[in-house]
């Protein structure tokens, strides 16, 4: 979103720039829900941005502190407790922290997630562990795992309700949130969110963990309804071996929402579907005429792929994608920018394999988009080939559009107003939306 009368920038949860907090208040057993403002209804109607992301306020029922004997804290707790950690360094040992009880809430005092850190110094297990359903972890930082930064796992019949926000996944060796079925492949996950969070590989942890390039943002293997939204996910890339995608979901997944996300110097950004034919969780309503896939409706939509980083560009796996879709049924893909200093080596966009179906639309690219193996997908109104001027500060990650470049401006199609009202910054689209993930809008 810009103001253009001078120019104003203002960013979503993640960047650099971030609005005044919010009113926030809790709901009922314990999780921590909330308060955004709304919109004006109107296309045109310039509005203050959402502040997607304000800190979270709750009683806590518990307050520990680093001596404090962590989980068996989290073994006592009942539905309903608010477990707050006090602001310091939180070291494990060989085990990763466990979430056993439904209906907890694990958070950082202080709201700010730089105060908190859980870290497992490189040890071989994952961080935090989640198996129960209706958990909130907010504020905490986890890194340095040779593992997983936080997995969740479900019981016999499945688990919801799951949130992350406004952590921070430094440095692990797997991905840094994954979302997997039990060892049977008949229960999932669903519901969840991850939101307004971090997650990150530096420099140091790419170096320590380069032996396997397992490392990846989030990834939602066979979960129902994941929204993964405001988040900055940056650094996943190796110097020899392909990194996982920023953003994964797949083994039949279904209706994964991926939205408002800073994805930055990622080996591939948002990928939903792997390879060909079903996944692990299959659907008796048989959502895809062409057969069984591996994603099912996903939305995915005013996400920022900035590409710019020299070490990623110069290793020997590079810049994939910005959006992959494969196997994925019912994709929509729609108003998302892609920025790259170099071609990537597959396609800014790219989508494949005849159960591939759905509509790509209004999104802008430094380069080409690419259909592959007969994918179904209806290809309208993208911007292809933009040239760097467009955007507003590339080499700074900043490609909101740049007010003073007429292309990509009122050039998108308005079909799309319904699923894409608003731009990365909550701004209200008007009547001609501009391409990409950003609008510009003239008071």
């Amino acid at each position: 979103m810009r103001l253009w009368a001078g120019v104003v920038l203002l960013a979503a949860c993640g960047g650099e720039k971030g609005g005044e907090e919010a009113p926030t208040d809790t709901g009922s057993a314990g999780v921590v829900t909330t308060t955004e403002s709304t919109t004006p209804a109107g296309q045109g109607t310039v509005t203050p941005p959402r502040d997607w992301c304000p800190s979270l306020s709750v009683t806590a029922t518990l307050t520990l502190g680093p001596g404090d004997d962590l989980q068996g804290a989290l073994d006592a707790a009942v539905p309903g407790d608010v477990i707050a950690l006090e602001a310091g360094l939180y070291e494990l040992d060989i085990d990763p922290l466990v979430i056993a009880t439904d209906g907890i809430t694990l958070i950082g005092a202080t709201g700010q997630a730089s105060d908190v850190t859980v870290d497992g110094t490189y040890g071989p297990s994952d961080l935090l562990w989640i198996q129960a359903s209706d958990v909130t972890v907010a504020h905490i930082t986890f890194r340095r795992s040779f593992f997983r930064g936080v997995r969740i796992t479900p019981p016999a019949g499945g688990l919801s309700g799951v949130e992350l926000y406004g952590i921070v996944v430094e440095d692990t060796g797997a991905e840094a949130v994954l979302v997997e079925p039990d060892g049977a492949g008949s229960s999932f996950v669903d519901g969840g969110v991850v939101s307004c969070s971090t997650l990150r590989l530096t420099d140091e942890g790419r170096d320590r963990l380069r032996v396997a390039c397992d490392a990846g943002g989030v990834a939602v293997r066979g979960g129902r309804d994941w929204s993964v939204r405001d988040n900055t996910i940056e650094g996943f890339w190796c110097p020899e071996l392909q990194a996982r995608p920023a953003v994964f979901a797949g083994d039949g997944a279904r209706g994964t929402v991926v939205e408002r996300n800073r994805l930055n110097d990622v080996a591939v950004g948002v990928q939903l579907g792997e390879g060909s034919g079903g996944g692990r969780r299959g659907w008796d309503d048989s959502p895809c005429p062409e057969g069984a896939a591996q994603h099912y409706e996903g939305l995915v939509r005013n996400n920022m792929v900035a590409i710019v980083e020299g070490g990623l560009l110069e290793s020997s796996s590079g810049f994939l994608s910005g959006v992959r879709l494969q196997s994925a049924c019912e994709s929509t893909v729609l108003h998302n920018t892609v920025y790259s200093d170099i071609a990537p080596a597959g396609a800014a966009i790219e989508f494949s394999h005849p159960t591939t179906t759905g509509v790509v639309a209004n999104n802008l690219t430094t380069h080409g988009l690419a259909r592959r193996d007969d994918a179904l997908i209806v290809s309208d109104t993208n911007y292809e080939n933009a040239e760097a001027i467009l955007f507003l500060y590339p080499r700074d990650r900043d490609v909101h559009l740049n007010p003073g470049a007429a292309d990509a401006v009122d050039d998108g199609s308005d079909a799309y107003l319904d699923l894409c009202p608003e731009d990365v910054d909550g701004q209200r689209r008007d009547a001609r939306p501009d391409m990409g993930a950003d609008e510009l809008l003239f008071p």
